[in-house]
This record gives C-alpha cells, sequence and structure tokens, in this order.
C-alpha cells in the first residue's frame, strides 16, 4: 500500500512539473511575441518619421527651386529685343557719384593700401561727403552731383571708441552708421547680415566693408564669387525700387609690395574680379603727412586724372581727420623712393597758411566771378598775389578749392558749366 501510494505521488509530481513547463512556454511565446510587435511597431513608426523628413527636405528643396525661378523670370523672360533692355534701363534711376569723377553710384570699389596709410580715414570721409550731398576736399574742382538724402553704412573692423572720439568729436553727428567690432566667423555670415541690414532701405546707399580680411579671413574663391553674387543681387533690388547700391572693400596691402597694382592686396587674389573700380592709397615721397591717390582702373569721369598721374592728398587733423586735395603730379616723381621732392617741401609748405577769406576777399569774388571769362584759378591767383604767397601749383588748387567753397556757400557757383 505504502509504495502504491509512494508511485501515485510521483506521477503527480511529473504532472506538476510538466504542467508547469507548459505554462513557462507559454509565458516566453507570448513575451517574445509581445517584444517582436513592440520592436515592429517602432521600426514602422521609424520608417514613418524619416519618410515625413523626407518630404518636408523635399518641399523645401521644391520651393527654394520655385523661387529661384521667380527671380530668373523676373531678370529675364528669354529671348529678348535691344529694345526691351533700353526700356529697363530707362526706369533706372539717373547714377551721381559716391565720390565725384572717380566712383560711380551703382559700383563696387575696391580700395588698397597698406597698413597705417589711411584708407579708412578716407572711405569715412567719402561716407561723410556721401551722406551729407557735400563736395568732397579730397578731390580737385569736382562738383558733387549725388542727392543729398544718402545712407552710408560700415563694417568696421578697425577703429576702437576712442579711435572714433579722436577723429570725429568735433564734427558731430556724422549720420554714417557704423557696426562696430565686425568681425564675422564665416563669410556666409556677413551676406547673410549685409542682406538683413540693407535690403528694405529707401535710399541710395553705400557700404564699406574695413577691411576685408579683419572682418572675415577665411576668404576664398567660392566665397568671393558669393559677395560678387550678393552685391549683384542687393543692386539689382535697390534699381528695381529706384535706388543706387555701391559696395566699398578695403583691403590691406601684402607687405613685400608698395601697393601700386590690384595683385598687391593681402588676403585671397580673386578680390581683383570683384568690381571693376581699383583704387591705391600709397605713401610718398613728399613726408609722412602726404599720400598719393591712385585710380588703377575705373570708369570714372575722363579728364580727372590723366595717365600715369596721380592726386596727391594732405592729411589733415582738424575738424576731424580727413584729407585734402594738393595737387596733381606724375606718379613717378611722387612715388620714387630715390628722388625727394625739396621743391614740394620749400614751395608747398601751405600748412601755416590762413585759407579763410576776409570780408573784403568774399566781395571781391562775388564782384568778379564771371562764369566762362573769370574763373575760379584766376581768382585764385589774384587772391594768392595779394596776400604775397608764391603762386605755384599746389597753392593755386588749396586757394581755389577755398574760392569755390566761398562761391558755393554764396549761391554763385553750380558747377563748371553755370
Amino acid at each position: 500500500m505504502f509504495f502504491i501510494m509512494k508511485e501515485n505521488k510521483a506521477i503527480e509530481n511529473k504532472i506538476v512539473t510538466g504542467a508547469i513547463n507548459i505554462i513557462m512556454v507559454l509565458v516566453k511565446r507570448i513575451i517574445r511575441q509581445h517584444f517582436d510587435n513592440e520592436k515592429k511597431h517602432k521600426s514602422v513608426t521609424d520608417l514613418v518619421d524619416e519618410c515625413e523628413n523626407k518630404l518636408q527636405e523635399l518641399e523645401i528643396a521644391q520651393k527654394k527651386k520655385a523661387q529661384q525661378i521667380v527671380i530668373l523670370n523676373s531678370q529675364s523672360q528669354g529671348w529678348e529685343t535691344d529694345n526691351d533692355a533700353i526700356e529697363r534701363a530707362k526706369k533706372l534711376p539717373p547714377r551721381g557719384w559716391v565720390m565725384p569723377g572717380i566712383i560711380p553710384e551703382g559700383s563696387v570699389c575696391n580700395m588698397h593700401s597698406p597698413e597705417k596709410g589711411g584708407k579708412s580715414a578716407l572711405a569715412k570721409q567719402i561716407a561723410i561727403d556721401y551722406v551729407h550731398g557735400t563736395n568732397s576736399m579730397a578731390l580737385p574742382d569736382v562738383e558733387m552731383s549725388a542727392s543729398c538724402h544718402n545712407e552710408a553704412f560700415i563694417y568696421d573692423a578697425e577703429l576702437g571708441d576712442e579711435d572714433v572720439e579722436e577723429r570725429y568729436e568735433n564734427l558731430g553727428d556724422t549720420k554714417v552708421k557704423r557696426w562696430p567690432n565686425a568681425h564675422f566667423t564665416t563669410p556666409q555670415q556677413l551676406i547673410v547680415h549685409m542682406s538683413k541690414s540693407i535690403s528694405n532701405i529707401n535710399a541710395n546707399t553705400l557700404v564699406v566693408v574695413d577691411n576685408v580680411t579683419a572682418v572675415c579671413y577665411n576668404f576664398n574663391k567660392a566665397d568671393v564669387d558669393k559677395v560678387w553674387a550678393e552685391c549683384n543681387s542687393l543692386q539689382t533690388d535697390f534699381c528695381r525700387r529706384g535706388y543706387r547700391l555701391t559696395v566699398i572693400f578695403i583691403h590691406h596691402t601684402k607687405a613685400s609690395v608698395d601697393g601700386s597694382n590690384r595683385n598687391d592686396r593681402a588676403g585671397s587674389v580673386e578680390w581683383g574680379r570683384v568690381g571693376k573700380l581699383n583704387l591705391s592709397l600709397l605713401s610718398c615721397n613728399l613726408g609722412s603727412d602726404y599720400r598719393v591717390l591712385k585710380i588703377i582702373n575705373h570708369r570714372g569721369k575722363d579728364g580727372l586724372l590723366a595717365q600715369g598721374e596721380v592726386a596727391v592728398l594732405r592729411l589733415v587733423g582738424t575738424p576731424y581727420l580727413h584729407f585734402q586735395f594738393d595737387h596733381v603730379a606724375e606718379e613717378a616723381e611722387v612715388l620714387s623712393k630715390n628722388k625727394k621732392s625739396s621743391e614740394h617741401k620749400s614751395n608747398n609748405d601751405t600748412s601755416n597758411n590762413d585759407w579763410k577769406l576776409n570780408d573784403n576777399e568774399e566781395d571781391y569774388l562775388c564782384t568778379h566771378y564771371i562764369p566762362g571769362k573769370v574763373g575760379l584759378g584766376t581768382l585764385a591767383k589774384f587772391l594768392l598775389k595779394n596776400r604775397n604767397i608764391e603762386v605755384t601749383d599746389p597753392s593755386v588748387n588749396q586757394m581755389k578749392s577755398v574760392v569755390k567753397r566761398t562761391l558755393v556757400g554764396k549761391g554763385l557757383y553750380r558747377g563748371r558749366n553755370n
């Protein structure tokens, strides 16, 4: 009887163990199936999300392409006749000057000089004259023909607050907007900032980048091409709204060259392709206060400077740091390192002369100025002789500038053909 009960107990244990094993197998299968379903669900969700991202990217790309097509269609409708271009050109605003006779409105200009050559001072002077519509003291007898309401913006990576105070405090509000400490990590950042800053300006506008390698050092050929394309695009947009946009890029020259040609720029040599106007501001053999402005190539005013001629400028500190036109000279004469111009020092040192006219001299100008008969040069020579100042080309040019400004202020002089 005992053995029968023990055998029955063993059979019962086997049945329970078997049942437990079956249950375990079923539980494992259920768990495995559950995780397989979760894995499949997760894979499907990831696939759907990826498809949605792809669709969004495709939609964005299609929108960009559509915008490019619209821009291209607005610029050109395909084949056209010359009359179509002529009609578009007639709708453009009249072209004036940013720097009379040298920098026309709507151009892209490269200006380069050695370090501490005065390029920042000259660029700021150009901007001040342009905003106020005043005649440039850095030029000979050339009348400002641009409208009076203009805007000027400078990306300034050169001057600190103390520099600005020292140079322009006595001038008051220059009305030139300045972006201080203008350093951008990439050229693309500069392009985007420029576009956003000026795209809605409803006025003739000048933008100065001072200087290119300090504002953004990492310019390569592709970056220069992007800048060129962006400048063209912005200029086209300004013209459609009835205004002109001018851009001046300032460059240092290479340390080993004299800066007398457009390939002397430091940084990317590709900048020579951006704009067809190239200027150099160079030191000369006339003294530390003198600079030479050389036009390497331009579409400026014929007859302003003949072939081989340069404009000699004198740096003056009052009422603000600026350049005054001194005289026109042969490039080889003033840029020669071996030849000192003693004649210029003795005859042209006019810094101690008081060029302010007294009442009698102003009355004389008003009485004797006859357009086409008695001009600025004749009046200037008379005043010099009356003051016992030696009549030389530099002194005559200096006095002519004073005479011109006096007559302009009295409303008697409006230009060469008045």
